[in-house]
């Protein structure tokens, strides 16, 4: 199992009873990690391909370090932005848009 440092889940996916303490047990909609210095490029591509496998739709692989995001989808599109692109949320989300340069916003640029 794996459990990514943030995700999203639509409404529409969430049990009727509604959501309970612990972990939710279905694949997100939206996976991110943020790589941390422990991280090898191994792990992190093999939480990628886990979570295609179980069908998140979208994975967003956050490097404060570059100051990138990896966007992986299932249709096999992958895309690094950088600094001065955007993010988008795509069929995932559709109307999400957000500055790259802004989610690193406060962090200092010497990691």
């Amino acid at each position: 199992m794996r459990v990514p440092d943030a995700s999203f889940v639509r409404a529409d996916r969430l049990p009727a009873g509604g959501v309970r303490s612990g972990l939710l047990k279905l694949a997100p909609d939206v996976a991110i990690e943020v790589l941390s210095p422990s991280d090898s490029v191994k792990e992190i591509d093999e939480k990628v391909d886990d979570y295609l496998s179980c069908r998140t739709p979208l994975i967003w692989v956050v490097d404060p370090v570059r100051r990138t995001v990896r966007n992986v989808s299932t249709d096999s599109t992958e895309l690094v932005l950088h600094e001065g692109d955007t993010l988008s949320g795509g069929h995932v989300l559709p109307g999400f848009s957000c500055a790259v340069e802004e989610i690193f916003d406060g962090i200092a640029r010497d990691l």
